[in-house]
């Protein structure tokens, strides 16, 4: 069996397993090199070995599963949950890391609009930080107020009063629609287009990261033009034909 193994280099110079092929692996033991057995336990299953066949060293500068997680149960959005985890691709995607947040993603893909990621990370890292769900972002003040503070933050990534009251106003609306009752996943998706702040290249990456289905990347209609989300379709399409 094939498997890709994402991993952290620790502070004492060692790979540990960040994530595996499959998402329901928790594993346990640290790898250093190819063809290295490891162990791992699948939920609800006994202790098991699998030996690395592809190995993919990445290093990642933030801790952004961890800041996405924050307060998430506590939030509206948290009905809004995922049916599906993402395959992680050899990319690193920033919406392969906070696909769990539907807040999350959304921003990153505000933030990540007409911006080089290498440009955007450091700032909206500070941001998720602060507001890693959307009523806190609320609860800090009037619009007015709040998007004067983010200005201040945004200016580096160039439209900062644009993408202040757009993340500000995506917030209310994210809240206002989540705490209905008819809404699920499904019916938040057929209106996700017409949410402030939301373009096609967020609607692409919420189809690909958080959408109803897993199936995005398996539909050329829907005219995803983003490069780095195109490289992400077909690699999975890739992945599928030699499974």
């Amino acid at each position: 069996m094939t498997c890709i193994v994402f991993l952290r280099k620790t502070p004492q110079h060692k790979y540990q397993v960040e994530s595996t092929f499959s998402r329901s692996f928790q594993t346990f033991t640290y790898i250093q090199s190819y063809n290295q057995v490891f162990q791992y336990k699948r939920r609800g299953s006994p202790l098991g070995t699998f030996r690395i066949d592809s190995l993919r060293a990445m290093e990642f500068d933030y801790p952004w599963e961890q800041v996405a997680s924050r307060y998430l149960d506590q939030s509206v959005c948290n009905k809004l949950k995922n049916t599906y985890d993402p395959l992680p691709s050899p990319y690193g995607l920033l919406q392969e890391r906070l696909y769990r947040n539907p807040w999350a993603l959304l921003v990153a893909t505000i933030f990540l609009n007409k911006t080089p990621a290498k440009s955007a990370k450091s700032i909206l890292y500070q941001f998720l930080k602060l507001y890693p769900i959307p009523e806190l972002l609320l609860s800090s003040g009037t619009e007015e107020v709040v998007v004067k503070k983010l200005s201040v933050l945004l200016t580096p990534l160039g439209l900062q009063n644009r993408r202040a009251k757009s993340l500000f106003r995506l917030a209310s609306r994210l809240v206002q629609l989540s705490s209905e009752d008819y809404i699920d996943l499904h019916v938040f998706q057929s209106k996700l287009q017409k949410l402030p702040g939301v373009g096609t290249y967020s609607y692409h990456s919420w189809l690909l990261f958080h959408g109803v289905q897993d199936d995005a990347w398996s539909k050329p209609e829907l005219g995803i033009t983003d490069k780095k989300l195109i490289l992400y379709s077909n690699w999975r399409a890739n992945v599928v034909q030699n499974s």
